[in-house]
């Protein structure tokens, strides 16, 4: 199913899948009320990892796990300056 959406909208299924898993833990640790630095370090954390995994099924392309690990080495530079 999920390789069929993905051929079928040219691999934004995948992209918007993984942006919205993003969104979805970083809500969830907001609502925990974790710090903002974390709760940011913690989704693209996982979803680095979740789209590592759907990189290497081969359903999307190398350049989106680059953004996220930018994403997250990002996040984590904003987790350790910030004094909350």
């Amino acid at each position: 199913m999920f390789e069929y959406a993905n051929r079928v909208t040219g691999g934004w299924h995948m992209i918007l899948f993984l942006a919205a898993s993003s969104l979805i833990i970083f809500g969830i640790m907001k609502i925990k009320q974790y710090r903002t630095s974390d709760s940011l370090l913690v989704s693209n954390f996982i979803t680095f990892i979740l789209g590592s995994f759907i990189w290497a099924a081969g359903l999307i392309a190398g350049k989106i796990i680059v953004l996220f690990l930018l994403l997250t080495l990002a996040s984590g530079i904003y987790a350790i300056f910030d004094k909350e």
